[in-house]
């Protein structure tokens, strides 16, 4: 009796996790992507579906409903029912890379720190005569006026398209997780590896200013959709990952959806 009691538990308890795979609060929320560990891409729309198994390294969601991805040797625009606009396969090893917010330029660093342009228009493919940047970045987005933002994990740095000059953006070392930019307000946020805190940067003191408190487990990552003006942020508990949508003229935060049993994310994109 008490093997057959067991048996039933076992069988009540898989149902349960077969059926939380995910919990969306906000079923009105725009899709978004993320990658796992092993650097496989996940769309989330009402359900978790597999984009495709090849290692992604970065991922940028456009406003254009056109996915940016990378990964060691290729970078491609993908549309939201998953065809592929346009791909470039490189000979060198790409460590970090985003597209221009025309859509027309790739920009991506390989394993030597140097960085290069890939002009889709005319497949014309440019290096950028500047110093090699070292640390490798880890991500890299688009800021105001031509500029690059990235981080190598402990600092934040800006580079200008036009001048081609390099400024560190904060004086201390941070566990950085990822970046994002606010165009409206022109501001610079990042959240941690650790606790998963988001910070805003204060560009005059060139000082880290705490945003939202609240602690994640295994760290936080946050996406920005500026043709919205829409913060996201994720929390980790260890166990299941929860995405947060934040206001940015409330300060309040509402869950949008849950991941059950996946304790990270390593990319996320609105």
């Amino acid at each position: 009796m008490l093997r057959v009691l067991i048996v039933f538990l076992c069988f009540i308890a898989m149902i349960g996790c077969s059926r939380q795979q995910y919990l969306s609060n906000d079923l009105n929320s725009d899709p978004f992507y993320f990658t796992t560990k092993k650097g496989t891409l996940y769309e989330f729309s009402g359900s978790v579906s597999q984009v495709t198994s090849q290692k992604i390294s970065n991922i940028l969601k456009h406003n254009q409903d056109v996915l940016f991805t990378a990964n060691s040797n290729s970078l491609s625009l993908m549309s939201d029912n998953g065809s592929i606009i346009h791909r470039y396969e490189s000979n060198q090893s790409i460590i970090s890379a985003t597209v221009s917010p025309d859509l027309n330029i790739y920009y991506f660093v390989n394993n030597l720190g140097e960085l290069y342009k890939f002009i889709i228009s005319d497949s014309n493919l440019v290096k950028i005569d500047i110093d090699k940047l070292y640390p490798l970045p880890s991500q890299i987005i688009f800021g105001k006026d031509n500029e690059l933002i990235y981080h190598d994990h402990n600092f934040i740095y800006s580079l200008n398209l036009d001048s081609l000059q390099t400024e560190k953006l904060i004086n201390e070392v941070m566990p950085i997780e990822s970046i994002a930019y606010q165009k409206v307000a022109d501001e610079i946020f990042f959240s941690t590896s650790t606790d998963g805190k988001i910070f805003c940067i204060n560009k005059e003191y060139k000082a880290p200013v705490i945003y939202i408190e609240s602690i994640s487990a295994s760290g936080s990552h946050i996406s920005i959709n500026n043709s919205k003006n829409e913060f996201y942020y994720t929390r980790s508990d260890f166990r299941n990952t929860t995405i947060y949508k934040h206001d940015f003229i409330s300060r309040e935060s509402n869950e949008v959806a849950t991941l059950y049993n996946i304790q990270k994310i390593y990319n996320f994109s609105f």
